[in-house]
């Protein structure tokens, strides 16, 4: 039987900090067994290009530095690190690792308010999103109108579909309603998830492949599937490494 100090170390997760027989320690920080000795190398080469970088960009952008940065008691920049900005035809001739993370793509997506939704959860991407709170629908640019999405649940011809029109009919008569005293984002609130919206959604290769990873799969909406499938085809063909 293994006593209580062999078991420990036999352990394949261990506590932060925990000692252990070898004489290193867990860091959470690095994530495996280091040295003393090892760990503090790995801090001064770390903390060396952290501060090179730092100053290399406080030196270029000063404003974005200002109060949480001091480039005088920095260390010296490293002859090894260098910033550079390079054009888009530079980037689409990386490899193909690299072009997954420094291509960035932005997206125009028309869909209806329920998909937007869910896209506005991949908080690594940026957006750019139609506001109902400063459109007003009821102005000459939406030809006086509230537009809407037709959903792929119900066929046209069927008794679903004419509730769902009607539904739609009826939350375009009470908005545009209540424009007549009311703001536009006082009068949205009566407005459903099938209203059209725009929106431009942007981020890198690797991020896009992993939201196709998850709204192309089974289990997605129909209505995201609907606008993921096709698009994902056309990434593949201009990017084919995805």
């Amino acid at each position: 039987m293994l006593d209580k100090r062999q078991d420990r170390d036999r352990r394949p997760y261990r506590s932060v900090g925990e000692y252990r027989r070898d004489h290193t320690y867990y860091n959470k920080d690095y994530g495996r067994n280091m040295s003393p000795a090892a760990l503090e190398h790995e801090k001064k080469v770390r903390g060396v290009y952290a501060k090179s970088e730092k100053s290399v960009l406080a030196e270029r952008e000063p404003y974005l530095y200002e109060g949480i940065f001091d480039p005088d008691t920095a260390g010296p920049v490293d002859a090894d690190v260098q910033v550079k900005k390079i054009g888009l035809k530079d980037v689409e001739k990386l490899a193909d690792d690299l072009l997954m993370r420094h291509r960035y793509v932005g997206v125009k997506f028309i869909v209806n308010r329920a998909v937007t939704h869910e896209l506005v959860r991949h908080r690594v991407c940026s957006f750019l999103q139609e506001s109902q709170r400063y459109c007003n629908y009821n102005k000459e640019k939406f030809d006086g109108q509230v537009t809407f999405i037709k959903p792929l649940f119900f066929e046209e011809d069927s008794e679903k579909y004419q509730l769902w029109k009607t539904a739609m009919e009826d939350a375009e008569k009470k908005y545009l309603k209540l424009l007549e005293s009311a703001s536009p984002q006082a009068s949205r609130t009566v407005l459903p998830n099938s209203c059209k919206t725009e929106i431009i959604m942007y981020c890198n290769l690797q991020e896009w492949q992993h939201i196709i990873s998850l709204r192309t799969s089974k289990g997605a909406d129909p209505s995201m599937r609907e606008i993921m499938i096709p698009f994902a085809e056309e990434l593949k063909r201009r990017y084919p490494m995805m």
